[in-house]
């Protein structure tokens, strides 16, 4: 296979885009580019703990094929997931074990399975666009939810721009469904949430304006990639934690050279 001139974009780096271009040439460029998330010691406990409870739910709902055939099995929920050591990560899959219990009692049982678990999408391009998406339920015989795990206390979906966030990183997902034509005998009508941090579960309709801002946002990305032109700074407090301050900032970490006894 030949090798692309430009790497992939994945969801993650298109939302640092949105956030500040610049930042996203950096990572772009970055050998390390395809390491986010990738974290599988205690140095970073949040996304350590993320991870974990990815990994512990992925196989859940393949362990219970054969077994949800009637509603006398509860005790199994529970079961086929991890008994963590860690017990933060512990007391998420108790939750977690609780609402698909409650969703496998109330809502209508041929739908309670997924269609896909850690679902990996690609859609060729100029510059292709690529990830995973946690897990797509189908509400009915035509529409299905994309569904996002997110074990962080930012992922509050009461705070409107956490929802409009959202709208932007499921929006990325839908429109390489939509475009590679992944699941064509399907609509994608709506995205959910499920965040064990919380202790909550959201659930949206897909926001046609939001599909359409990625596009934009996308086609702008691209067009700068490709003709070289200027990834803009976007100055902001989040800039203290952003990785690539010190080259961004030729006047990090070095005195001003301000006497601040004379008058400005």
């Amino acid at each position: 296979m030949k090798e692309k001139k430009f790497k992939a974009i994945r969801k993650s780096a298109f939302m640092v885009y949105k956030q500040c271009p610049k930042r996203f040439e950096y990572n772009y460029a970055d050998p390390k580019y395809w390491d986010y998330g990738t974290t599988t010691d205690k140095s970073n406990m949040k996304t350590w703990r993320g991870n974990e409870f990815h990994e512990g739910v992925e196989h859940f709902f393949d362990n219970l094929i054969g077994e949800t055939i009637t509603k006398e099995l509860p005790e199994l929920f529970r079961n086929h997931l991890p008994q963590h050591e860690d017990t933060v990560v512990n007391g998420w899959f108790d939750w977690f074990s609780d609402i698909e219990l409650k969703r496998y009692q109330t809502e209508d049982m041929k739908y309670f399975l997924p269609i896909a678990n850690e679902l990996k999408v690609y859609y060729e391009n100029t510059i292709d666009r690529t990830g995973h998406i946690d897990r797509i339920d189908r509400l009915n015989e035509t529409n299905i939810c994309s569904v996002e795990y997110k074990a962080g206390q930012s992922y509050d979906m009461t705070i409107p721009d956490r929802t409009t966030s959202m709208n932007s990183e499921i929006g990325f997902y839908v429109q390489i469904l939509k475009l590679s034509k992944e699941y064509p005998d399907y609509k994608i009508t709506h995205w959910k949430v499920i965040n064990p941090v919380h202790k909550k579960v959201w659930m949206n309709k897909i926001s046609p304006i939001s599909l359409r801002s990625v596009e934009t946002v996308f086609a702008d990305m691209v067009d700068k990639i490709i003709k070289k032109k200027v990834f803009p700074k976007k100055i902001s407090p989040l800039c203290h934690w952003c990785p690539y301050m010190k080259p961004c900032d030729p006047f990090y970490g070095k005195p001003l050279g301000i006497d601040f006894n004379k008058p400005l």
